[in-house]
């Protein structure tokens, strides 16, 4: 009896050393599956820095693949030794560490070298998207982008005839393909984001609105040349006087390739259909995925909060988007009382429904995002913004308001657009201003001519 108790007590003891090796076993396969995993990964995809892929030494993926997986082998320590580590000098604290047997070296020494890494800095952007849109203070902005451009030496997408992409058709990449890939797109154009798209990868999206009422005001008086419907009225009649009959002046009015500009025609240059701007629906639809594809929507009407948005989006400097108004109407001044102006605000938004919506929607989201930058850093960006537009003013005018386009010199004068019956205003140089000066209030087909001539001479000239 005690012969067969202790027989069985010997095949269960093999028994159990058979599955405890069989455990181990499948622990250990397990364990180089996933590090074989892991590797396979890292050094497939390595990691994205500056815009280029880096893949990392095969040690450095050993390191990283050891640490993920607990599976580090631990070199013998004498218990006694230990190892003190402060915490980076912005912090008041100071971290001591007891090294035992069961705590790696390499796992401390890459703590060490992480707590005392400056923080990090952002990376100016060279690729962007922005959709100029109509009357909503993208010329400003554009000038903003060409003269960063020449100072990086940044390629701009030249449209064919250096003004817009075929607009008022949807932008379709212009052909022949351009030999050099560009970095920036920021001339009119009709939404296409397939199109657009062929960019950088890594490119930044942005847009412009403004506010319904405003917005019309200025559309109305600009575009009253090409728009037949916004002739039923006279120039110095009040607005209001076009939107009570607008449906009617549309539809009997000359037919135009511009017509869209009657009606939601921010919705019309992000590329929707004109014809849905009711749809309430479809519109929601829209603004849906115009959240999806831009990084940044600015707002004409905050416009300075906008320039410091995109000033950190982009990571470059705030004094580099310091700016003058451009291509701007003279306002006539009007008596108008603040009743009239919402009821006429209300009627406008009526009309223009999908613009209204859309303008609501950015207009939210851009107080957010101020909100998430802080507003103490926004203030002061703002007052550094200011003065370095106060500081270029002074320096760079001979009066520092705009005046009209009459008045300036016959060379300055000629290098404007201006549309029959409406009257622009633009800035009047000082004598022997510098290259800085006369960018800042350079008329934007004079400017685009410029820019495109020195990508074609691949920088070789200098503006003067």
């Amino acid at each position: 009896m005690k012969r067969l108790w202790l027989k069985g007590m010997l095949v269960s003891s093999v028994l159990l050393i058979i599955l405890l090796m069989y455990y181990n076993h499948e622990k250990v396969k397990t364990m180089t599956n996933i590090k074989d995993r892991l590797r396979t990964v890292m050094q497939t995809y390595g990691e994205k820095k500056d815009g280029k892929m880096v893949f990392p030494e095969k040690n450095e993926v050993d390191v990283v693949v050891e640490q993920l997986t607990g599976e580090v082998e631990r070199p013998e320590i004498p218990p006694s030794s230990t190892t003190t580590t402060k915490a980076p000098t912005t912090t008041t604290t100071t971290t001591t560490t007891t090294t035992t047997a069961e705590e790696p070296t390499t796992t401390m020494q890459t703590t060490t070298e992480q707590t005392t890494q400056p923080p990090p800095t952002c990376v100016p952007q060279k690729n962007m998207v922005y959709l100029k849109t109509h009357k909503t203070a993208s010329s400003a902005v554009q000038n903003i982008i060409m003269r960063r451009a020449i100072k990086e030496k940044l390629r701009i997408l030249e449209p064919r005839n250096q003004h817009d992409f075929a607009y008022p058709r949807k932008f379709i990449w212009p052909k022949p393909k351009v030999s050099d890939p560009p970095n920036l797109i920021c001339h009119h154009a009709r939404f296409n984001f397939a199109e657009m798209n062929k960019l950088a990868n890594d490119s930044v999206w942005v847009a412009s609105v403004r506010e319904p009422l405003s917005l019309y005001k200025s559309t109305m008086a600009y575009f009253r040349p090409i728009v037949p419907a916004f002739r039923r009225i006279e120039p110095n009649d009040p607005i209001e006087m076009w939107f009570d009959q607008a449906e009617n002046f549309v539809k009997t009015s000359k037919r135009s390739a511009y017509d869209h500009f009657t009606k939601s025609h921010m919705f019309f240059d992000f590329g929707f259909d004109p014809a849905r701007s009711q749809d309430m629906e479809y519109v929601q639809f829209a603004i849906q995925e115009l959240d999806k594809i831009f990084d940044l929507v600015l707002v004409a009407d905050h416009f300075d909060e906008s320039m410091v948005l995109l000033s950190d989006l982009l990571c470059w400097p705030i004094k580099e988007f310091a700016c003058l108004t451009l291509n701007a109407r003279k306002e006539e001044s009007k008596n108008i009382s603040a009743e009239v102006e919402e009821r006429t605000r209300r009627k406008v938004r009526d009309w223009n429904k999908a613009d209204a919506m859309i303008f609501d929607h950015f207009n939210a989201s851009l107080w957010r995002k101020i909100e998430t930058y802080g507003m103490d850093r926004m203030e002061e960006q703002l007052q550094i913004l200011r003065s370095e537009t106060e500081r270029l003013s002074k320096s760079c005018l001979a009066k520092t308001d705009p005046v009209e386009l009459s008045k300036l010199n016959s060379k300055q004068r000629s290098s404007f657009y201006q549309p029959s019956g409406v009257k622009l205003t633009a800035y009047q140089l000082r004598d022997n201003v510098d290259v800085v000066c006369r960018h800042l209030v350079q008329a934007e087909n004079s400017f685009s001519k410029e820019v495109f001539g020195l990508q074609k001479s691949n920088w070789s000239t200098t503006p003067s």
